[in-house]
């Protein structure tokens, strides 16, 4: 029964992660945090390329979410735009610009954990 668990979550990630990469978000990371925290068992971490772009994406995954019966428990940030973090209970979302994204390093509190392949590959962008 855990692998089920543990399936699903990753299916679950895998989804939204797709949701986002749908539209254009950038290096998309997601983990599995079954039994390293208490408030998910999953996290995904997107880049946009401005505030206008962080709210789209948001905007996509609360109405792919709804149209599969799974809606938001909440939204936060989603009116500045630079950090945007989207609670599906079993999965956190958090969407960044790339500035905000770096000086924060939420990845660097996970180091260690089992981060999801999520089978599309982008091109890094090295701009500034």
């Amino acid at each position: 029964m855990p692998e089920q668990k543990h399936e699903a979550i990753k299916d679950r990630l895998e989804l939204i992660a797709s949701w986002l990469h749908e539209k254009k978000a950038k290096d998309i990371v997601a983990f599995d945090l079954k039994g390293v925290t208490s408030f998910t068992e999953g996290m995904v971490i997107a880049t946009a390329n401005s505030a206008r772009q962080t709210k789209a994406l948001c905007d996509w995954i609360l109405i792919q979410g709804k149209e599969r019966g799974e809606a938001a428990l909440g939204v936060e940030g989603k009116d500045g735009g630079q950090w945007i973090l989207v609670d599906f209970n079993d999965v956190v979302v958090h969407i960044f610009q790339k500035d905000v994204r770096e000086l924060y390093n939420i990845e660097g509190l996970f180091t260690g954990v089992t981060r999801i392949d999520l089978g599309f590959r982008e091109k890094k962008d090295d701009s500034k």
